[in-house]
């Protein structure tokens, strides 16, 4: 994008043009997008706290992806009850889901 600025100079008595670039401007992102990114980033807080950042392997990072897509919420509280609410559902990733 461009812009044209025209301004004058007194001294000169003449009208000059100047260009500015500027990057374009960036759509704002759906609400809903972004509030899948910061359920994400919770959940990836959690298991850096219970196994370190250089522990979170990429099964980890599957399972924040696909909890932050859902509406469960964690419980409300310290950070221990979250933690051991991910850590529940760490070690719940393998167990077959209830059909009704």
């Amino acid at each position: 994008m461009t812009i044209t600025i025209v301004m004058l100079i007194p001294e000169m008595g003449q009208h000059i043009q100047f260009y500015l670039k500027r990057q374009p401007v960036k759509e704002e992102k759906p609400q809903m997008e972004q509030s899948i990114k910061m359920r994400y980033a919770f959940a990836m807080s959690s298991f850096g706290r219970m196994f370190n950042p250089s522990g979170i392997t990429l099964e980890m990072r599957e399972l924040c992806n696909q909890w932050s897509k859902i509406e469960e919420q964690p419980p409300i509280g310290d950070l221990y009850l979250v933690d051991r609410y991910f850590l529940e559902l760490w070690k719940k990733r393998n167990e077959p889901k209830e059909k009704n």
